[in-house]
């Protein structure tokens, strides 16, 4: 039995929810349903596992919802439908600290190498692992983690792929 994090790295609010209130964008969604999958592959092998998601920040000042809030009520709900599949009720859910690439990885490998986790995977979209990948190999080496990335292709719009792929 391993002990698996799975960092699900936070993209960003959607402001065209119906009742009016932020949430998270599709990026969000198809994320945290790639870590909910992997969750309940790992979970069915015997591990441990703990998903780590990112976006401790508020929408505003004028209106506090948390975007790392609002993924680990979206993630929960999703466990909770499964409800027959007891296994992934034993998933636990916890708000990762950095709101960045480069704080992302500190912090996270940080906290994660103290709890001795047996593997890291980093859930993200591909333009992501571009230029965060080798910061979190860099932080994942000074902290002794085996880090693996996971790639949530086809996720950009054309201002992601203009300012992160051209």
């Amino acid at each position: 039995m391993n002990k698996v994090a799975i960092v699900c790295i936070a993209c960003g609010f959607n402001d065209h929810t119906c009742s009016g209130q932020p949430g998270i964008c599709f990026t969000d969604e198809q994320r945290n349903l790639q870590a909910y999958y992997i969750a309940g592959e790992l979970v069915a092998a015997g591990d441990n596992v703990t998903i780590y998601v990112t976006g401790n920040i508020p929408y505003s000042k004028k209106n506090p919802v948390n975007l790392a809030e609002l993924k680990t009520n979206w993630l929960t709900a999703l466990i909770k439908q499964a409800g027959s599949n007891l296994a992934l009720a034993k998933v636990s859910i916890k708000i990762g600290e950095g709101v960045g690439t480069f704080s992302e990885a500190r912090l996270l490998t940080a906290e994660l190498s103290g709890k001795r986790f047996d593997r890291v995977l980093v859930v993200s979209s591909p333009w992501y692992f571009w230029s965060g990948g080798p910061i979190w190999i860099r932080r994942a080496k000074e902290k002794n983690l085996a880090v693996e990335f996971v790639s949530v292709p086809d996720l950009a719009g054309w201002k992601t792929k203009f300012t992160y792929l051209c």
